[in-house]
Formats: C-alpha cells, structure tokens, sequence
C-alpha cells in the first residue's frame, strides 16, 4: 500500500538495512498499540548469531502461535528486495509461541566494500537520524 501510494520512503525512517529495520519493528508495534488498543501485536526479538557471520535470528511470538509465521516471512522477504536491494536467506522453524527466523545476508563483494576516497562528502540523507529523515520526508510530499 505505502509502496503503491509513493509513500514507501517513509518506511526508511525503520531503519539503514534489514536488520535495523527488524529491530524497530516491536518499537513500531508498541506505538500503534497506545493507538489501537484492543488489537493484538506480534513482538519481534533480534538475537545475534556468533558463528561470525551475517547471519541472525529473528524471534517473533504471537497470540495466534506460528500461524502467520509464513506471512511474516513474505513481509521479511518483500522489504529486504524492495527497500534495501538484498536477498536474505531466510529460514522458518516454528514453535507453539510463533517462530524463529533464521536470516542470512548476503556477502558484499570486497571491491563494493572499499572505504570511500578520501574526501568524499557523505550525503544528507545519511546524516540525519531516524526522526529528522522522517520529518525530512514528510516536508518533500
């Protein structure tokens, strides 16, 4: 919906890359529920993964168990190639309370990793923080 009424940019203001995004997701949930209050959100838990990788789990838990666990994981899917241009691999082991995503990004090439010569300017957008780039984009619209 945000996507398809130009509205998508101010899902960056969750967050730089995938996993902060998931981050401020319980965040988000807590706010909307002062708003909604007879609704019924999901938590989400990051965990990191210490094998040294990119990997990490995503611990979400529902009233309604692992039943929307495959929903989550097309949401997950979706805002990693729509917002941030990734594939994460993502796998799912549910349990009685939700379930638990194991989620893998992908490598970066060495040669897209180099820092950036010296000198360069960073840009704006990168500079602000989660409100200011969110109060930022809302002044564009």
């Amino acid at each position: 919906y945000l996507k398809l009424h130009d509205m998508d940019r101010l899902l960056h203001i969750m967050g730089d890359n995938l996993r902060s995004f998931l981050y401020n997701l319980d965040y988000l949930h807590a706010h909307l529920a002062d708003t909604f209050k007879s609704a019924s959100f999901p938590h989400f838990r990051l965990e990191d993964v210490t094998d040294g990788s990119d990997a990490f789990l995503l611990h979400y838990t529902s009233t309604r168990g692992p039943l929307l666990a495959p929903f989550v994981k097309g949401l997950v899917c979706a805002i990693s190639t729509e917002l941030y241009k990734t594939e994460a691999d993502i796998r799912v082991e549910t349990n009685d309370t939700g379930a638990v995503f194991h989620i893998q990004m992908p490598t970066v090439a060495a040669e897209e990793t180099a820092a950036a010569p010296a000198g360069a300017e960073v840009a704006e957008e990168e500079e602000l923080g989660g409100y200011e780039r969110g109060a930022a984009l809302l002044a564009d619209r």
